[in-house]
């Protein structure tokens, strides 16, 4: 598999060298196909069920890999579109998306949750310029992070979001 990077220009990481299947098999999932389903419920208190969405599937599997080994529940979507659709069918704490998408980017979604009530929030990330993390922030993401993640500042940017909505919930990071 040829080398890639993450929105910004960077020595590719392990599991950007060794593959999707690799990412894959640390998540303990059988088979890439089985990415999109990889949340593991914790049923812990204080832990959040966080949404990620990103048009790029390893940097979804390196995002939730991060919140998992926090204890976090994660589930993916490829683009805003499929956000929406897996927001109607099931409740999430906390939305994490990428805002350079196909069809209905991440600016997009975030208007849009801004407009429903209930909606959970979002943090916004982004390896293109500050201009669109500031118009995020318009828009209403209550963070934004710039990619490559930092993995404390992701984990302590969806904490204070799970936080801000539940604010009896004990939560770490």
């Amino acid at each position: 598999m040829a080398e890639q990077t993450i929105g910004v220009e960077r020595p590719p990481c392990q599991w950007e060298r060794e593959g999707v299947e690799t990412a894959a098999r640390a998540l303990s999932c059988s088979s890439p196909g089985s990415l999109e389903r990889a949340g593991r419920r914790t049923d812990t208190p204080g832990m959040a069920r966080i949404l990620i969405v990103d048009d790029d599937e390893v940097t979804r599997i390196i995002l939730g890999r991060i919140l998992q080994d926090v204890g976090h529940e994660v589930a993916f979507a490829g683009d805003g579109l499929s956000a929406l659709e897996t927001l109607r069918r099931q409740d999430f704490d906390v939305v994490v998306t990428d805002l350079a998408m196909p069809g209905m980017n991440g600016l997009r979604l975030i208007r849009h949750l801004r407009e429903t009530s209930g909606a959970p929030p979002v943090i916004a990330i982004s390896g293109q310029n500050a201009e669109q993390l500031l118009l995020a922030n318009d828009y209403g993401a209550v963070a934004t992070l710039y990619k490559p993640v930092d993995r404390k500042r992701l984990q302590a940017a969806v904490a204070d979001a799970y936080q801000a909505r539940n604010p009896w919930a004990q939560i770490q990071c």
